[in-house]
């Protein structure tokens, strides 16, 4: 009996579902191979945002156990890496996560990357927004995903 009074609401609340507004993508994304025995690498995008202010919040991949949003530092002449929990994202604006410089760190990886290979990554971002890209094993970061400098 119960279940016909259910059975609208639910219906109800599917519908009322507010959707999250595509304003962020994803271009460049790129991850440095492992030298092995490490298992440990860097991961680099860059975000273009066409919409209000937001903020990179967390990334996942399937291939690592952690991974964490990073900011490089100078304190005197020793340039440091700190752990940060958002990297804000200018409205109408982009962040780049590029070498010696921000990028998603990658802690415990689960097999070697080679150059040549990709992986998932994820993004999620403070108004919602996940999304999911491809990134390139690279030997050298400073390409581009495409191989190109």
């Amino acid at each position: 009996m119960y279940l016909f009074l259910l059975i609208p609401l639910v219906l109800l609340g599917m519908g009322c579902r507010e959707q999250i507004p595509a304003s962020l993508t994803i271009k460049n994304a790129r991850v440095r191979q492992n030298i092995p025995p490490q298992r440990i690498t860097a991961a680099y995008v860059s975000i273009h945002n066409r919409g209000p202010a937001n903020a990179l919040i967390s990334a996942s991949t399937p291939v690592a156990e952690i991974a964490e949003i990073h900011v490089m530092t100078t304190d005197g002449n020793m340039m440091r890496m700190k752990k940060i929990d958002r990297l804000p994202i200018p409205a109408n604006g982009s962040a780049t996560l590029q070498p010696g410089g921000n990028h998603l760190m990658l802690i415990g990886l689960k097999r070697d990357l080679a150059p040549g290979d990709s992986l998932d990554l994820t993004v999620a971002f403070a108004n919602g927004q996940i999304q999911t890209v491809r990134a390139r094993i690279v030997s050298n970061p400073q390409m581009n995903a495409d191989g190109r400098r």
